[in-house]
């Protein structure tokens, strides 16, 4: 959540220019129909800062419900405070351009993170559907306080205000649990093998409002894991592409001669 202002003055500092539509047909529809319109945004514009043909290569910019609210808390205009979101990167199937990650490290080195997405991903036959809502409930109790707290869209299960009798939950806004390869399918044309027909991913969104190098993440990966593991059966888990990411985000000197990833 960056300041509108202070916003448009940082992208006119490093040559990124505000755009108010989005030329790939492809993301137009993902970002404006899936994830604008369940968020109820206000406004909507876009900056360009990779590779412009997948998700990653665009900034979201906008004013929302949770936006509009923080700057009425600092009795200020609706439009004072504008949420920044770098969506994409969580995706080890697509190549994410460096660009992307030198874009992104400026953000973290001179901003706050409001919020965060960390992501487990697995295999698991469950559906993820309203026929299977009960035995979501049920497999996610421990982190629901009413079962109206859940709902289902399409192919994923959302619980609001996550609350937990057995790990520390106050930091999580929400937890998504949701079929990644019928959302691949579905919404990318990705031509995902059959293989991974039961790949799902458990994704907790975390409220940090903090600079990245103040943020400790072994009690959110902690808990992610306990997450995932109603839905999975855990016995190793591989953190390479984490902490290459984090390397990127935190430290210039990892972007060297690396083009992709």
């Amino acid at each position: 959540m960056i300041p509108s202002k202070t916003l448009r003055k940082y992208l006119d500092d490093n040559g990124l220019i505000m755009e108010n539509y989005i030329i790939n047909v492809m993301l137009n529809r993902f970002i404006k129909d899936i994830k604008l319109k369940q968020n109820k945004d206000e406004d909507v514009q876009v900056v360009a800062i990779g590779n412009i043909k997948i998700i990653s290569g665009w900034i979201l910019i906008k004013q929302n419900a949770e936006s509009i609210e923080i700057s009425k808390g600092h009795k200020k205009a609706k439009d004072y405070k504008c949420e920044v979101i770098f969506t994409g990167l969580r995706q080890p199937t697509k190549d994410i351009s460096i660009d992307t990650y030198k874009v992104l490290n400026g953000f973290i080195n001179r901003f706050k993170i409001y919020n965060l997405d960390l992501c487990y991903d697995g295999l698991s036959n469950l559906e993820i559907s309203y026929k299977d809502k009960n035995r979501l409930n049920f497999l996610f109790k421990d982190y629901i306080f009413s079962h109206i707290d859940t709902k289902i869209v399409v192919s994923s299960f959302y619980i609001n205000k996550p609350i937990s009798p057995i790990v520390d939950a106050d930091h999580f806004k929400r937890v998504l649990i949701y079929d990644k390869y019928k959302k691949e399918t579905r919404y990318i044309n990705h031509n995902i093998l059959d293989s991974l027909k039961d790949w799902k991913r458990v994704e907790p969104t975390i409220s940090i409002n903090a600079k990245l190098k103040d943020i400790v993440f072994d009690d959110y990966i902690l808990d992610l894991l306990r997450l995932a593991n109603n839905l999975f059966d855990i016995k190793n888990v591989n953190y390479d592409y984490l902490k290459l990411q984090l390397n990127l985000f935190k430290d210039k000197r990892t972007h060297g001669n690396l083009k992709v990833l």
